[in-house]
């Protein structure tokens, strides 16, 4: 247990906030009592169901989908509750089947930096820096080699491993260069 003095001694004493996003859900409170024998667990425990709405885009896996307003509003969440912290977005990212005209992934990058602009520049958030998730396709914990995250393609059958840069490669060069977003008008400081 924390003790008081501890709690008001760290209060403020971190550098940043690091974040991944990569989704939002809405929730629906459960109004169903559970039953005290039954096996726990994280979602029956949270009280809670998670939806989505189908509107949003929908990438390979079956939890993640593009809700890039939903990224705004956990940014002015964090900004309000925790006094405007240093925020660096450390993961943030699009899966799919490893296709090399990845449009999708570069939509839903765009529309991220999109909001996390407007959350700099109209909300005032304290973002400090964007890292996309991930520079290469690589193994993911619950689904191995399956699921394509990277901006570059790996062969994994090649001993060599090559890296073949997929087309969101020139479009992330090109938001780097010009400092701004595809098709917008806003500057990215």
């Amino acid at each position: 247990k924390m003790t008081n003095e501890l709690k008001k001694f760290i209060r403020g004493s971190s550098d940043f906030f690091g974040m991944n996003y990569y989704t939002s859900f809405l929730i629906d409170v459960n109004k169903v009592e559970r039953d005290p024998l039954e096996e726990p667990s994280w979602f029956k425990d949270s009280g809670v169901t998670e939806m989505h709405d189908a509107k949003w885009k929908h990438a390979k896996t079956v939890w993640l989908y593009s809700v890039p307003d939903g990224f705004r509003q956990l940014l002015n969440w964090i900004k309000n509750e925790y006094k405007n912290p240093p925020v660096l977005i450390t993961e943030n990212g699009w899966n799919d089947d490893g296709e090399m005209e990845d449009n999708d992934r570069i939509e839903y990058i765009n529309e991220h930096l999109k909001v996390i602009a407007r959350a700099i520049n109209e909300d005032h958030c304290n973002v400090i820096g964007y890292t996309v998730w991930s520079l290469m396709d690589s193994f993911e914990w619950n689904s191995g080699y399956t699921l394509k995250y990277g901006l570059f393609s790996v062969n994994l059958t090649s001993p060599t491993k090559e890296r073949i840069p997929k087309k969101s490669v020139g479009y992330f060069q090109g938001v780097i260069k010009r400092r701004g977003l595809m098709n917008e008008n806003i500057i990215l400081n």
